[in-house]
């Protein structure tokens, strides 16, 4: 499920999904960082996964749900669902932590 953001916001996205208790995560294999929130402790899955997408003028979250590790050596496919109530509520509480961070703009 892909989150739109425009404007300027008080912190950067990695930041901004820091307080939304995500976490860095490092892909040993590719280097790419994107962030992901477990939903059971001490588990590494089921987890939410977000890929960051930054533009001049704000960002796109690309979030989706893992449910289990790849399931293939070198496959980089797995169980994920970019849709569904579960990825729906946490687009939204994602969104309502993040909005409140906007930065307020003078109209004058």
């Amino acid at each position: 499920m892909k989150i739109e953001f425009e404007g300027k916001y008080r912190m950067i996205p990695g930041q901004l999904l820091r307080r939304c208790s995500y976490a860095e995560f490092r892909d040993p294999h590719t280097q790419k960082v994107s962030y992901v929130k477990r939903l059971r402790p001490g588990m590494l899955y089921p987890r939410f996964h977000v890929y960051i997408d930054a533009f001049s003028e704000g960002f796109t979250l690309n979030l989706h749900l893992d449910q289990k590790k790849e399931s293939y050596r070198g496959c980089s496919m797995h169980s994920g669902e970019y849709d569904g109530e579960q990825v729906s509520l946490e687009a939204k509480r994602i969104q309502g932590v993040i909005l409140e961070m906007k930065m307020q703009t003078d109209a004058s």
